[in-house]
């Protein structure tokens, strides 16, 4: 992880055994996708209840090349999330799956629609800066990050490679969120 995990406690102490957990459960996060830039996750009692437990709420904030995964684990009417524990492990079971998914989807793992994505040529690449630009078939240049290529790829990449991508906006202008080469 190239940041270090953050963990805040809202409207609760701070309690070492739920930031053990919580630390525990990241890691595990990590073996499934070794390029994880950062994690925040918060725990929070929302209303405090004087006659009966409180309810716990859980959110995380997962960023990964490509995007960031956002997962509220809100405690609802379940009895469950007046153990924070459970509801530790309940948001962080959607995170892995949200992350999973994710994983699928820059390995090239899940189905194309008919029309696929957008396909391109690679023609600059900076190996030494971690970024190139790819030409797309309407003919405007595309930044993309080495972060952004599938299965850490980019060090396979020459110029002239084809590849897919999503493409989107960023500071300044078209960026690709995703690279896939092609096979």
């Amino acid at each position: 992880m190239q940041r270090e995990p953050e963990i805040v406690f809202h409207n609760t102490d701070h309690n070492d055994t739920v930031a053990a957990d919580i630390l525990k459960r990241i890691t595990r996060l990590e073996r499934f996708f070794d390029r994880i830039i950062g994690c925040r996750v918060v725990v929070d009692v929302p209303h405090k209840r004087r006659e009966q437990g409180n309810l716990f709420q859980v959110r995380i904030e997962l960023a990964v090349p490509g995007r960031d995964i956002y997962v509220s684990r809100d405690p609802g009417d379940e009895r469950a999330h007046e153990d924070v524990l459970v509801t530790v492990r309940d948001a962080f079971a959607i995170a892995e799956r949200e992350l999973k998914q994710h994983v699928d989807k820059l390995r090239g793992d899940v189905k194309v629609h008919a029309d696929g994505p957008p396909s391109g040529t690679v023609v600059k690449l900076f190996d030494s800066a971690g970024y190139g630009f790819l030409v797309g078939a309407e003919g405007h240049e595309v930044y993309f990050h080495q972060d952004v290529v599938a299965d850490g790829g980019f060090a396979a990449l020459e110029v002239g490679t084809r590849v897919t991508y999503a493409e989107g906006t960023g500071d300044m202008g078209p960026q690709a969120t995703m690279v896939t080469p092609e096979a």
